[in-house]
């Protein structure tokens, strides 16, 4: 702004009309820095919980609570470049099942759950999402199964061994 005299902004030039009877004009000239928006978007299957995650941005590690299944926060970059984001060990009984994300290009590693997203200009916005699964005491995630040491009493193995385990639909590694 400029006290008291006609202004015409056009993209980076000022042109000011002093008044006749001005012996001086002050401008005031703000800058807004161009940041750009990782949103990162908890979901949960099978209830609430406390979610620890770290990152490289600016705002480092963060906990998101979710509350009828969902949390999000918006992490705020100002500099393009790489920036991960991963989610710590889940609580007890939680299970993290995919990660999606969008908006900007992204390599995921669901199996150190983490994304690394490539931030090139601060002209779009990210979104990632972590999904994690409640698995009540006593039922195998999806996954790979340890079903351990499975050894029959009689030693001439002619005897048969049951072993039976509680699982949730998905896909099994045995």
């Amino acid at each position: 702004s400029c006290g008291g005299a006609a202004r015409e902004l056009d993209g980076s030039t000022l042109s000011i009309d002093s008044p006749a009877d001005a012996t001086s004009v002050v401008c005031t000239f703000v800058n807004t820095k161009d940041t750009d928006r990782i949103t990162i978007i908890k979901r949960t299957v099978g209830g609430d919980g406390q979610f620890d995650f770290t990152s490289n941005t600016p705002v480092g590690e963060f906990t998101l609570t979710t509350s009828s299944g969902r949390a999000s926060t918006s992490l705020l970059v100002d500099v393009p470049g790489q920036y991960s984001v991963t989610e710590l060990a889940p609580p007890a009984n939680w299970s993290l099942t995919d990660i999606s994300c969008s908006g900007a290009p992204v390599v995921i590693d669901l199996a150190k759950a983490t994304v690394t997203l490539s931030i090139d200009s601060l002209d779009a916005d990210a979104r990632c999402t972590f999904t994690n699964t409640y698995v009540p005491p006593g039922v195998c995630p999806p996954g790979s199964v340890d079903f351990g040491e499975v050894r029959l009493a009689n030693s001439d193995k002619r005897e048969s061994a049951t072993v039976q385990y509680v699982v949730q639909p998905g896909t099994y590694n045995i």
